[in-house]
């Protein structure tokens, strides 16, 4: 979709990926958000080790100013949907979810709970001590991008299947 010329090589885990830049088996990584190594390697980022050459959600992150989105290169309006689709778990991060059965009231605790935690003076100066960093989405930021998914048409469903190796199941 992008064009690139790169040589995909598959197979490392994510502390083998940053292991086989280190060693220069590769040249660099794809797919592992700026938090992740922000968490787990943060003299990359802090010694200006490593670039950022693009960025894979749907919106810029605050962290990478400047660093453009892929997305923002897909000239193909059917790649774009596909594109899109994919990246649409990147936006989510790591969700919270409740089953469906959950009273609204006892939901809305939840969401309250979670909001007020994730503005917490304290929780955010341990984030910053621990080069962890937070950039939450709201009950209906995730609802809207869910939506989004499940409208997505069969075609494209079954394209981005195929680039996310999930191709018959």
């Amino acid at each position: 979709m992008l064009g690139t010329k790169f040589k995909v090589i598959i197979g490392y885990s994510t502390s083998g990926m940053r292991l086989a830049v280190e060693r220069g088996e590769v040249d660099g990584i794809c797919g592992v958000a700026w938090e992740t190594h922000m968490a787990s390697v943060p003299h990359w980022i802090i010694g200006n080790k490593v670039n950022f050459l693009l960025q894979l959600g749907l919106k810029e992150s605050p962290h990478l100013r400047g660093v453009p989105l892929a997305i923002d290169m897909i000239r193909n309006p059917d790649d774009r949907r596909v594109f899109e689709l994919l990246a649409i778990p990147q936006e989510f991060g790591r969700p919270i979810v409740a089953p469906p059965e959950v009273p609204a009231d006892r939901l809305n605790a939840l969401r309250t709970a979670f909001d007020e935690t994730m503005n917490d003076k304290d929780y955010q100066a341990d984030l910053k001590r621990t080069y962890q960093f937070s950039d939450p989405l709201s009950a209906n930021e995730i609802s809207l991008l869910v939506a989004r998914a499940y409208a997505a048409p069969e075609g494209v469903r079954a394209r981005a299947a195929t680039y996310a190796g999930a191709a018959g199941n």
